[in-house]
């Protein structure tokens, strides 16, 4: 990369970091059924267990599960599972861990996969977001 290139690029980062940002929130449930189940996925936010299976932990019907859901945190279950996984990828990404690593880690059978879901709900890739903050470059 040539010195004038370096050069776009850092201001292209300076501008990412220095640009106002939507906080990235992830709203739990209050009732208390879905608050376990939403603990839970904290706890393990690799784990592949169904939404009829969280449903079923919850000891609701799969629809009344969804509908709540959706009702108490503002997203359906499956982006709010989403949006916790990408909260732990921010952190371990913070923390400098490789963007493979964290794909795995947080239980994406593809790299692209982790990345795309990663953009979706960030607005950039996993790689760009490690640099901007100083953790791990793709």
């Amino acid at each position: 990369m040539t010195a004038q290139q370096t050069h776009i690029a850092q201001v292209i980062l300076d501008e990412i970091a220095s640009s106002p940002r939507e906080e990235f929130c992830l709203p739990m449930p209050s009732d208390p059924r879905l608050l376990a189940v939403a603990e839970d996925i904290l706890r393990n936010p690799a784990g592949r267990q169904s939404m009829h299976a969280y449903a079923e932990q919850a000891s609701l019907s799969e629809r009344t599960f969804s509908r709540w859901y959706k009702a108490q945190t503002g997203f359906s279950f499956r982006v709010w599972h989403a949006r916790a996984r990408v909260v732990q990828a921010i952190e371990w990404l913070t923390e400098g861990r490789p963007v493979t690593t964290v794909a795995f880690d947080l239980g994406y059978e593809t790299v692209s996969s982790f990345i795309e879901v990663f953009r979706t709900h960030v607005g950039m890739t996993p790689g760009r977001f490690a640099a901007v903050v100083g953790g791990d470059k793709p």
